[in-house]
């Protein structure tokens, strides 16, 4: 068709604006070529509906307006009863059908009545079910922070109180009465053992004499209860102690060393009262002056 064809139409008044049916048919003329009078043109003819589906889609229209609300629906079953919280299990409490409670970090619910009962829901499942377990433990949370430090507290007074002796053999008490910051510390002391005898008192002193005179001495220590020892002649070769008093021989013990400066030998002895001192030449006869510097040791023991 050419445009002398569509000419023609308008003008016969054979177009239109409104679609009667989708099934009309369009008239379409496909460019095939030309010639002097223009371009040519084949006819062919396609239903509006066909047509239509290779066009795009147009954008989307507003919304329309809403409809009429539709009247209400059948009500629906009546659902299960629920269940009735108690708090945590009691033995004496009572329970009916859908009670729940709380034990041992679970939850339980009745499925018979029972109570007062000792005995627990996780024994008796003819009365009771399990509703929830207790869940896992969680994982240990993170360390929190330091708090600040706090004021510091009274300083504590602890003085000895009663300091009690008890029985040889026992043990040593010790208790604390009172309340900090002011306390009393109380004692038990057991007596001890019996001791020993004490150390022994002790002479010592150096020697000397000469002619018919008295022995004279240089006291090197005396812690005997006999301050005034004194040395006396009494016969050739023969000299004794004044100031002491009877003492028991067997608390006597007596050390004494002649000095070598002269020749012979001397003896001393203990006479219950006094210490008596024989000095003999090398003939063994009581001879004077052969002490010089000689020691002497007196020991006094207590038994």
């Amino acid at each position: 068709m050419d445009i002398l064809n569509w000419l023609y139409l308008a003008k016969n008044k054979f177009v239109r604006t409104t679609i009667d049916n989708n099934k009309d048919l369009m008239i379409f003329g496909a460019k095939v070529g030309f010639n002097k009078r223009g371009d040519l043109y084949q006819n062919y003819a396609m239903e509006i509906n066909d047509f239509a589906a290779t066009l795009p889609a147009g954008p989307t229209g507003a919304q329309g307006v809403a409809g009429v609300t539709g009247p209400a629906g059948i009500p629906g079953p009546v659902g299960p009863a629920g269940l009735n919280w108690q708090g945590a299990w009691s033995a004496l409490g009572t329970y009916v059908i859908d009670d729940a409670v709380g034990y041992d970090g679970a939850s339980w619910f009745c499925i018979d009545p029972v109570g007062p009962s000792a005995t627990t829901p996780d024994t008796d499942p003819t009365n009771w079910a399990l509703l929830a377990a207790e869940g896992a433990q969680g994982p240990t949370g993170a360390t929190g922070l330091q708090g600040p430090t706090g004021a510091s507290g009274p300083s504590n007074v602890l003085s000895i109180g009663s300091v009690t002796t008890l029985s040889a053999g026992s043990s040593a008490t010790a208790t604390i009465t009172g309340s900090s910051p002011i306390q009393t510390l109380n004692l038990g002391i057991p007596q001890g053992a019996a001791g020993g005898a004490g150390a022994y008192q002790r002479y010592v002193a150096l020697v000397s004499q000469s002619g018919g005179s008295n022995p004279t001495s240089v006291i090197k220590e005396n812690t005997t209860s006999f301050p005034f020892i004194t040395w006396m002649y009494f016969n050739t070769g023969i000299y004794y102690v004044t100031g002491l008093t009877t003492i028991a021989t067997s608390r006597i013990v007596i050390f004494f060393t002649k000095d070598g400066n002269t020749a012979g030998y001397a003896t001393a002895h203990w006479d219950g009262g006094t210490i008596i001192l024989q000095t003999y030449n090398t003939s063994g006869v009581l001879t004077n002056g052969l002490l010089s510097n000689s020691s002497i040791e007196l020991r006094i023991y207590p038994s």
